[in-house]
């Protein structure tokens, strides 16, 4: 907690003064759930599979988009209905 000019309060015994506050917004919320060692091959396999597809795909997407900044096709919010 900060003084009028900027300095941290301390209490008599010189430690700091700390003062809790609410919070207002969205934070993540994680859980951490341990998995059998089997799972490991297959979650690998899933990942380099997923890695291989973008790889494969960005060819087709960068020509596409492209198309879609550089084409004759009509743009604006007309074209997006």
């Amino acid at each position: 907690m900060a003084a009028d000019d900027g300095t941290v309060k301390t209490d008599a015994a010189v430690d700091p003064v700390i003062e809790e506050i609410g919070m207002l917004g969205v934070t993540a919320a994680w859980e951490l759930e341990p998995q059998p060692v089997t799972a490991v091959l297959p979650a690998v396999a899933d990942n380099i599979a997923k890695v291989a597809n973008i790889i494969l795909t960005l060819p087709q997407r960068l020509i596409d988009i492209a198309e879609a900044a550089f084409g004759p096709g009509e743009r604006g919010p007309k074209a997006a209905r």
